[in-house]
């Protein structure tokens, strides 16, 4: 009994330490975002057109984790990624091109520990197709431009589009309302008119 209450104690300690580390990384990015080196091409201050950089870049630019997630199709852990009940106004892009994909008045607390959007931002720049895991067929999200893997769609009832697209932190990166002229994203500061 004492062993699993010593086990208990560290998980626990562990996932605060996650969950602060998380918390100083979302202060710390509202600084000045960056793609992590990887820009899309601006014109007249609005991102015009998003293009993948070779492998070597992405592979150089991203961390391990951001690697496996977007080019490798795989999974955060629920509940320990830096997006999953982030709720500031903004837009997520692809954490690779740039291109918008998702915007915080569509995001949710799915329960799930990914965060939840009921639609996406830009509808053309994510892609549905099905994949099989475990055995089974399921359907898939990824972006028009950077063929970056995002997440997969799920029913749900409970939304006016009748489906959940739940995506991997690791595959965006955010821009906050305050940021989206300076980024690049002018285009949808009209979202966030009252």
């Amino acid at each position: 009994m004492k062993n699993i209450l010593i086990v208990a104690v560290v998980l626990f300690a562990l996932g605060l330490f996650t969950y602060q580390r998380i918390t100083a990384i979302i202060d710390e990015s509202n600084q000045e975002i960056k793609i992590r080196g990887i820009r899309p091409v601006l014109a007249d201050g609005v991102i015009k057109s998003y293009t993948k950089p070779p492998k070597e870049v992405i592979k150089e630019k991203l961390t391990k984790t951001q690697y496996e997630v977007t080019q490798l199709s795989g999974t955060e852990m629920a509940f320990y990624n830096i997006y999953w009940n982030h709720y500031e106004e903004g837009i997520y892009v692809d954490i690779v091109t740039g291109e918008p994909l998702f915007s915080s008045l569509d995001k949710y607390d799915s329960n799930k520990g990914w965060p939840a959007f009921s639609k996406p931002l830009v509808k053309e720049n994510v892609i549905e197709s099905s994949q099989k895991f475990a055995l089974k067929m399921e359907k898939v999200i990824r972006s028009r431009y950077g063929n970056t893997y995002l997440g997969r769609i799920h029913d749900d009832l409970t939304r006016d589009t009748g489906v959940q697209y739940l995506v991997n932190s690791d595959a965006l990166l955010f821009i906050a309302k305050a940021n989206l002229e300076k980024q690049g994203y002018p285009q949808f500061m009209k979202l966030f008119e009252k």
